[in-house]
């Protein structure tokens, strides 16, 4: 790979934390398929969100895919 390229990444899974401190709330974690659907993991739930949510939330973790 030469110097001045570009590295391309995208947003494959995000870990949130919902509430005010750190050692009380809660955690989930948000994962994209290969077809671009994101699900949320909560505990024993897997739901489908759409994309929007996934952007908005202010997740604590991301995790990136090199392309």
């Amino acid at each position: 790979m030469k110097m001045y390229e570009r590295r391309r990444y995208e947003l494959v899974a995000t870990i949130t934390h919902h509430g005010k401190e750190p050692s009380r709330g809660h955690y989930t974690a948000d994962s994209r398929r290969s077809n671009g659907k994101w699900l949320r993991y909560d505990d024993s739930s897997v739901t489908a969100i759409p994309t929007s949510k996934v952007m908005h939330d202010q997740a604590y973790v991301l995790f990136y895919k090199q392309l």
